[in-house]
């Protein structure tokens, strides 16, 4: 089955992977073992990378994305009925993959008004959230910050679509909670889970009865209660939450070699752009022995996300420049090059040229 939200998450985390792996530099010089522009990144901006992977990941535990079976954002999402949702996380998750393209490869300053126009008829996303872009300064290339700010608002803006992709709390929580604390016995990967419960109803019985050593029984009774239901609860979020976040450990195994999954990208994001396939896969043959809890406390809050400003509809038509570019049939320039002079010979208008005028995006 299709997954065009995680298969969108896993563009970004390649990008990611690829920016702190990059050879560091201590200035804003070029190094010619840098990237595909030949420029080597900052600390800073390396530790910019690092800061958007761990919120990033953070993230997608939090909402289930590489969760495996019924978990998973992508099946709640499609099972509930709710494609506009996973169309505005892509969108979101595809500009944000754009901005960390552009913070590792900014674009010549010629490039920079023909992006602000674009940018403008992008309109920011499906969801504006109340944020807006800033636009580029005259300088010869893009600030790295820049991207880094927008990927980093962007990432923001995830968060807080979270709220709405899932409840807090749900109206039957409680009786679900009550079912929990009392099949903990019959589990067995639950028994220490049922052993705390049981110690702390002991020591909450004895508390409560030293301390208010006239309330009556049925009081008694009640506070005890009380207290073991509010920390079975909390067993109960933490199950789920573990539900929700498998697969996300292999996001960290940086020494471990991911396995390739080629069919993924048969079933990519709508509206998702780009033929490489990330080679960042949650691992979904070792999965837990243990059987998690039926819950539903991650079911999509549509009054909520109903709340959320919105912007014009997404554009299928418009990108911003710098992608627009990489879709065109342009040969790479085969001309000859006069390293002492700077200067190159264009094979296709006969003159010459200086030499960055050969490279992306000029070259376009």
């Amino acid at each position: 089955m299709p997954s065009p939200v995680e298969f969108a998450l896993l563009q970004v985390l390649d990008t990611l992977t690829k920016g702190s792996a990059a050879p560091s530099s201590t200035g804003r010089g070029i190094s010619s073992t840098g990237l595909g522009s030949g420029r080597a990144l900052s600390p800073r901006m390396r530790s910019d990378f690092e800061t958007i992977l761990t919120r990033l990941s953070i993230w997608a535990g939090n909402i289930g994305v590489f969760a495996p079976g019924a978990a998973s954002l992508d099946e709640r999402l499609y099972s509930g009925d709710h494609p506009d949702i996973s169309d505005v996380l892509c969108h979101l998750l595809g500009r944000l993959n754009d901005a960390l393209q552009l913070a590792l490869e900014p674009p010549l300053q010629e490039q920079d008004h023909e992006s602000e126009n674009s940018e403008s008829d992008d309109s920011d996303s499906l969801l504006s959230l109340d944020v807006a872009d800033d636009t580029s300064p005259d300088t010869e290339r893009w600030p790295p910050s820049k991207p880094i700010d927008r990927a980093n608002d962007i990432v923001s803006r995830l968060y807080r679509l979270s709220t709405a992709i899932r409840k807090p709390a749900s109206s039957r929580e409680t009786e679900r909670v009550r079912k929990f604390a009392q099949d903990m016995a019959g589990s067995p990967d639950l028994q220490a889970q049922a052993e705390e419960l049981e110690s702390l109803e002991s020591f909450a019985q004895w508390l409560v009865c030293y301390k208010f050593s006239r309330a009556p029984k049925p009081l008694v009774n009640r506070l005890v209660s009380s207290v073991v239901f509010r920390r079975a609860r909390l067993l109960y979020r933490r199950r789920h939450q573990s539900k929700l976040q498998q697969g996300m450990s292999r996001i960290w195994e940086r020494g471990h070699e991911p396995r390739p999954r080629p069919e993924r990208a048969a079933g990519a994001g709508r509206g998702m752009s780009g033929d490489v396939i990330p080679n960042l896969v949650p691992d979904t043959r070792q999965s837990p022995s243990v059987v998690f809890s039926a819950t539903v406390a991650s079911s999509v809050d549509r009054r909520r996300y109903q709340s959320f400003a919105k912007s014009v509809a997404l554009s299928g038509i418009t990108h911003k420049a710098i992608n627009r570019r990489r879709k065109l049939d342009v040969p790479a320039y085969s001309g000859l090059v006069d390293a002492s002079s700077g200067q190159a010979f264009c094979p296709y208008c006969t003159r010459k040229i200086d030499v960055q005028e050969t490279k992306e995006p000029r070259w376009t």
